[in-house]
């Protein structure tokens, strides 16, 4: 096998490498829109309405709204399909996870963070048609890695071809 070859090689297992990874860690993009729609919010929640940080992944739901959707709400795993539902069962029930006595859903309507007493805006401003300052999903370190393996592999075929 001639080192050209075994550099291609490299390079296409580490891109599917990266695309299979990728799938695994964006179960839960749907979440979301479920929670906005359901709860009639101006914007998707951020991620860290729930999560602990923006990459999400299990375990990492621990803020009093995400508890209050798995108690309350009986959302559990990765079923999107449950969203709305426990939605409305907070609805219902009138929760109030920060006991600033606005209910969780109605703060999310009024596009206000539900985990923070008082305003805790969720949807930040916007610039132009639509735009958002957020990216849309968590930054996958295995497709940048990748990327970056692909343009190393390429600059050093090219450098190898200069001489």
């Amino acid at each position: 096998m001639t080192r050209n070859s075994k550099h291609w090689l490299v390079l296409i297992g580490a891109m599917t490498f990266s695309g299979l990874h990728a799938g695994s860690a964006r179960a839960s993009d749907s979440y979301p829109q479920k929670v906005q729609t359901a709860a009639g919010s101006p914007c998707p929640p951020p991620c860290t309405v729930c999560h602990l940080t923006t990459n999400g992944g299990t375990g990492t739901a621990l803020k009093p709204f995400a508890e209050s959707m798995i108690d309350f709400g009986g959302l559990e795993g990765e079923d999107a399909d449950l969203v709305a539902p426990a939605v409305q069962s907070l609805r219902d029930e009138q929760i109030d996870s920060d006991g600033d006595g606005v209910s969780d859903i109605d703060e999310l309507a009024a596009g206000r963070d539900p985990n923070v007493t008082g305003e805790g805006e969720l949807c930040g401003p916007t610039y132009g048609c639509g735009a958002r300052v957020e990216p849309e999903g968590p930054i996958d370190g295995y497709a940048i890695a990748a990327a970056l393996a692909a343009v190393a592999l390429l600059v050093g075929r090219w450098r190898s071809g200069a001489r």
